[in-house]
């Protein structure tokens, strides 16, 4: 009985920990402001009058716009490695977040 309850105690821990990360929505400010240091050589960031950083990579804007674009989705998309332009992103799950949170707050009403 000892056993399972520490058992028990470990995994309510773990998941304790892995909560934050899970729940955390991100925050637009710091999202907007990775895109202008890690993304706007390729993207259009914002509408602050960047100009066309290339003709190949969709702005941030038209990504939000697709009708089939989710904060989720974008995490998916971003914390996967990739082996076209944007093989060497590597951002920790916090910045993921902010980086789609800030994606997303571009969307149209």
């Amino acid at each position: 009985m000892v056993r399972a309850g520490k058992v028990g105690l470990g995994l309510i821990a773990v998941t304790a920990a892995l909560l934050p990360l899970a729940a955390h929505g991100g925050d637009v400010a710091a999202g907007k402001a990775l895109s202008e240091k890690w993304c706007s050589s390729c993207h259009v960031v914002s509408d602050d009058g960047q100009a066309v950083a290339t003709d190949v990579a969709p702005s941030f804007k038209s990504i939000a716009d697709r009708s089939d674009t989710t904060e989720d989705g974008l995490k998916t998309y971003l914390a996967v490695p990739h082996k076209d332009a944007m093989k060497g992103l590597a951002l920790p799950r916090l910045e993921i977040a902010d980086l789609a949170a800030y994606i997303m707050s571009l969307r149209s009403p």
